[in-house]
């Protein structure tokens, strides 16, 4: 999370619990999403939920998941982070407000044939 590998960061979304950032790596040249656990609500059981997020994040390969490269608690603020990889587009909330009531939704992205995700 130190600003020797990530510049250009701006809030994504912001909620009660913490918030993802858009971050740059600054070495692979790369977009990614990195979530932040707010310090005033991070208790040992969110920790806890929050670590188990992240491992079954990084286990599960779909198409219409965000895969997880990393997972920590970053020494400097002690606050725990994890990196996905960055998707543009709509969010959820966006998504629900501008339709009347949900059907099915094309894919976000295409599926990734023959590979072993």
């Amino acid at each position: 999370m130190g600003t020797s590998q990530n510049s250009e960061r701006s809030v994504t979304s912001d909620c009660g619990m913490g918030a993802v950032y858009r971050v740059l790596h600054m070495g692979l040249q790369k977009r990614f999403a990195l979530k932040v656990i707010g310090s005033a609500v991070a208790t040992r059981e969110l920790l806890a939920l929050f670590e188990r997020e992240a491992r079954a994040g990084r286990q599960l390969k779909h198409p219409n998941i965000v895969d997880v490269t990393d997972f920590g608690v970053d020494p400097s603020s002690a606050l725990p982070y994890l990196v996905m990889e960055y998707l543009e587009g709509e969010t959820l909330a966006e998504l629900l407000h501008s339709r009347e009531r949900l059907t099915s939704l094309p894919p976000s992205r295409p599926p990734r044939r023959g590979s072993a995700r």
